[in-house]
């Protein structure tokens, strides 16, 4: 990801919605973060707002892996 998200987020106002999308075999699960508000968050703070966004986005296949309890089979 790049400070553009972050960038346009706080040029807008927007919230940031993260999303994964996981694949296992045939069946995709899709999961929808919680919103992230960017009003708190100021210029100077992009790479930070960036990063944060990095680390929510990869939290969401761990947190969908855990609710599913997904678990890859041997072919």
């Amino acid at each position: 990801m790049y400070m553009g998200t972050a960038s346009l987020a706080l040029k807008s106002g927007a919230d940031i919605i993260p999303m994964a999308i996981e694949q296992y075999e045939n069946v995709f699960y899709v999961n929808i973060g919680e919103n992230i508000d960017s009003s708190p968050w100021r210029d100077e703070q992009i790479p930070n707002l960036t990063e944060y966004l990095r680390e929510q986005i990869l939290l969401i296949p761990c947190r969908m892996f855990m609710r599913r309890s997904i678990v890859r089979r041997n072919r």
